[in-house]
């Protein structure tokens, strides 16, 4: 108990019903007297009311911000663990497609050297060919190197 005579009041043991109750009796008591009639503890048991009441909505408006930041988070993540997914996915593809393309280049090199482009090459001054695809070949092995010893595209 209390020796000032206030109530002791719990946390959370007040519903707002009842702490509007409280209020509108406080000052439905200071309405009811005169100016000279008002006393510091009528003043002061207002307070306390509109205080209560203020509080609570103050904690019941902070749980519904934390609840929103806490579903916010959990969809953010649940998106970001799905694009993190997606990537991984493609980036597999990517791997898979440079694969191809190197068997297919392979492939490619005996067929244009035995249909006598090389030969062509030497006859005219025109660039050869293959010198634009040997260049990105190029590029394309330095490219994997570097992916292989862990470094970024």
């Amino acid at each position: 108990c209390r020796t000032d005579g206030r109530k002791y009041v719990e946390k959370n043991s007040l519903e707002q019903k009842v702490l509007l109750q409280e209020r509108d009796r406080a000052r439905a008591v200071l309405k009811s007297k005169r100016e000279a009639e008002i006393s510091h503890e009528d003043i002061m048991a207002d307070r306390r009311a509109a205080n209560r009441l203020s509080d609570f909505q103050s904690r019941q408006r902070r749980k519904m911000i934390i609840e929103h930041l806490q579903n916010t988070v959990a969809d953010l993540s649940k998106f970001n663990d799905e694009k993190n997914e997606e990537i991984k996915q493609l980036k597999r593809e990517v791997h898979k497609v440079k694969e191809e393309n190197q068997g297919l280049l392979r492939q490619l090199q005996p067929l244009r050297a035995s249909q006598g482009l090389f030969v062509q090459h030497q006859q005219g001054n025109a660039p050869h060919p293959s010198s634009s695809l040997d260049s990105y070949n190029n590029r394309l092995n330095a490219s994997q190197h570097m992916q292989d010893a862990g470094c970024p595209p």
